[in-house]
């Protein structure tokens, strides 16, 4: 079901807006409502009394791209064209199985960091995530690991000094896809600032 009280943004900072390279119908409903929610530069300004930026929200939706490699590359597009890469902090966001973001998650990020900051998903499944876990669990992996890997393969190309801090994000079937997407051993000749892992489910390697 699509939600139909929430309106396309205008802003370029997220996608579905005028500029963007992902349609708005596009979206799917969970990418939707994430584009649309958060803080505003405003709103996180008055709550932390300094100044913010305007968080950056990109998703692409299922329905965007025919592959998970298409997925990934139009992810990074979009982080191009938003300019995501002159923040301080990048967040790749794997979803749930519905494609769903935490809120708490992500707006406390841009909270923290004055809104310095890119959050980009990449929807792989309209179903649940347990649903998803049985039914097709590498689903999860295989969009994780292509989005990770074309962003990741960016980023390291960028100037060292002057490139974002680089994280990884993931909820309940997110963390499966999530910590199976970056190879920690291949990662510690350039490793990523840091990573999240909630709710992992019983097919994750790592626990806490």
């Amino acid at each position: 079901a699509i939600p139909g009280d929430l309106t396309a943004p205008e802003k370029p900072t997220r996608s579905g807006s005028p500029d963007s390279f992902v349609a708005w119908d596009e979206l799917g409903r969970e990418g939707k409502y994430f584009v649309t929610g958060g803080p505003n530069k405003e709103k996180i300004a008055r709550t932390t009394n300094k100044p913010s930026q305007e968080p950056i929200r990109l998703y692409v939706g299922l329905s965007a791209a025919p592959t998970p490699e298409q997925q990934a590359e139009l992810a990074l597009a979009e982080l191009k064209r938003s300019k995501s890469f002159e923040r301080k902090k990048i967040v790749i966001a794997t979803p749930t199985g519905t494609g769903w973001i935490d809120d708490g998650a992500v707006d406390s990020f841009e909270y923290l960091h004055g809104g310095d900051t890119s959050i980009v998903a990449v929807q792989y499944s309209y179903l649940s995530s347990p649903v998803t876990l049985i039914l097709d669990p590498d689903r999860a992996r295989i969009s994780a690991r292509a989005v990770f890997n074309t962003v990741y393969g960016y980023w390291k190309t960028l100037p060292k000094e002057s490139r974002p801090e680089l994280y990884i994000y993931g909820l309940s079937l997110g963390s499966l896809g999530s910590e199976d997407s970056a190879q920690i051993y291949s990662l510690l000749s350039d490793p990523i600032s840091g990573a999240l892992w909630a709710g992992p489910p019983f097919a994750n390697s790592f626990w806490p």
